[in-house]
């Protein structure tokens, strides 16, 4: 081989040995790009599957929630008949009492309970005391129908409140479930307004069905008994909280893996120590007191408004009520709730971000003002024109703006308030805050039907105007409400 030679086998090899090189380099790139998608892919397949989860926990928990207030709700709309049927020589005045006595007893109890199942859950996880009170719930729904006296029903709706906590708990595992450092707490505020929305609608929804149930199988040819008609709506509730019962079976356990009894203990004992001076901030600061005696007042009147709606609109009209039957009531609560539901999924964010919480409040509080006044006018307007063919027809015009005030009334002032009291000056003080709030909620809870209930049997008598006074009792608790509201800086509330 001669130096010619050597010198272009030298060159093809360095050539070579240069395309090799460029190749094995390009082919780095490529695996370098595909490991960068395949991590990209991997990320994004997480992120869908927590996601996925999250809904999943999310939508059984409304579930759970939603049944829970079928078990109550669904009674409500059909109460005054199912005492009037059991106990027939009950005046007006009976009905109103021992109505506002069953109802706001469920709620005294439940004020306990609700400390008592939120301890343990703390400890031992939410799960197993959501079945627990779903069973309860489900099994005094059924039974409900079949007591005969006043004190037996009192007594049933106290266990009922005592031995199941179901909403407080799905709220915990609510807390539990988007407390997480990859959600954004932009899709955690509309999570829960979404939330408050459908239980809202839920709740109304639930005490309308009953009543239109109760309604339907009471029609003429039906050939049942009210007593029979009242065994099967509680069945069908009882059933539908069965159904939330084999959710909550089959559910993961929302709250994290529960530390030892030494570690709680020292948790407790270090909570202990915060507690009097959480209270006295709660107490000292004037805006976390008056939000707190403004959500008293504001559950204290939507409880009692609920039940004084259907007590008028089933009582005799000569004794200031609208003679309806539960289905025309069951018809009234479903106008409202999917009032709610319009109300809160369409225009109630853009004016909550356009004027502010406080402001929202305040016109929220205004309307359910002016729905009161709504409700007297429409008691008016059915005792003057009782003998007349336009009654009716006048009277449904009014329901139906009725109901609408409702809506935007409720959703303004109720979930706006709730929104406000979510937030304190004092961060030491937010666990605090929640627990004297939820405490207020159910005590306003309590004491609006039981306290309504007496007023209602003070003032019905023989009288086409006579639950006009009732009415106006209402106006003044939601006027405290908006008084207090007035006493507040928006830019404190709004910016806290």
């Amino acid at each position: 081989m001669n130096d010619e030679e050597s010198l272009k086998t030298a060159d093809i090899y360095t050539e070579d040995k240069k395309y090799n090189d460029e190749s094995t380099e390009y082919m780095n790139i490529d695996e370098d790009a595909t490991n960068e998608h395949l991590i990209q892919k991997q990320d994004l397949n997480l992120e869908e599957s927590r996601y996925s989860k999250l809904y999943r926990q999310v939508a059984s928990l409304v579930f759970m929630t939603s049944v829970d207030l079928v078990s109550f709700n669904a009674i409500q709309s059909f109460l005054p008949l199912f005492l009037l049927e059991k106990f027939p020589n009950s005046t007006p005045a009976e009905i109103g009492r021992n109505s506002g006595l069953i109802i706001g007893i469920f709620f005294v109890a439940r004020c306990i309970s609700t400390m008592i199942f939120g301890a343990l859950s703390d400890h031992f996880g939410r799960k197993y005391f959501i079945v627990f009170s779903l069973c309860v719930a489900c099994i005094c729904t059924v039974v409900f129908p079949f007591m005969n006296s006043v004190w037996l029903l009192v007594l049933l709706r106290a266990a009922q409140g005592f031995l199941s906590s179901t909403i407080e708990l799905c709220k915990a595992s609510l807390v539990d479930v988007t407390t997480n450092e990859w959600l954004p707490s932009s899709i955690r505020s509309v999570l829960f307004s979404y939330i408050v929305a459908v239980t809202t609608a839920i709740r109304a929804t639930a005490t309308g069905l009953g009543g239109i149930i109760v309604g339907v199988m009471l029609t003429d040819g039906s050939g049942i008994s009210k007593q029979d008609s009242f065994i099967i709506t509680c069945s069908i509730a009882g059933g539908v909280v069965f159904l939330g019962m084999l959710v909550a079976i089959f559910m993961d356990e929302t709250k994290k893996k529960h530390v030892s009894v030494e570690q709680h203990q020292e948790e407790e004992l270090q909570q202990q120590e915060n507690v009097m001076e959480s209270l006295k901030s709660i107490l000292y600061d004037r805006v976390n007191f008056t939000l707190i005696f403004m959500f008293f007042m504001g559950s204290l009147s939507n409880a009692a408004s609920n039940m004084v709606w259907v007590l008028i609109t089933q009582e005799k009209i000569k004794y200031g009520g609208l003679g309806m039957s539960p289905l025309l009531t069951g018809v009234i609560f479903l106008l409202y709730g999917l009032m709610c539901f319009l109300v809160q999924s369409t225009t109630f964010k853009p004016v909550l971000e356009r004027i502010g919480l406080l402001a929202t409040y305040k016109i929220g509080s205004i309307f359910q003002i002016g729905q009161c006044c709504m409700l007297a006018v429409i008691i008016y307007s059915n005792g003057l024109l009782v003998n007349s063919d336009a009654r009716l027809p006048v009277v449904w015009v009014l329901i139906v703006a009725f109901t609408g005030m409702v809506g935007v009334g409720f959703t303004g002032a109720s979930i706006a308030q709730t929104m406000i009291v979510n937030v304190t000056h004092h961060s030491r003080a937010k666990g605090m805050v929640q627990g004297v709030n939820g405490c207020a909620d159910t005590l306003g809870r309590a004491v609006g039907p039981i306290m309504f209930g007496f007023i209602y049997g003070m003032f019905v008598k023989m009288s086409h105007m006579s639950t006009i006074p009732v009415v106006c009792c209402l106006v003044v608790t939601y006027g405290i409400g908006l008084i207090l509201s007035m006493t507040l800086k928006s830019e404190v509330v709004d910016n806290k």
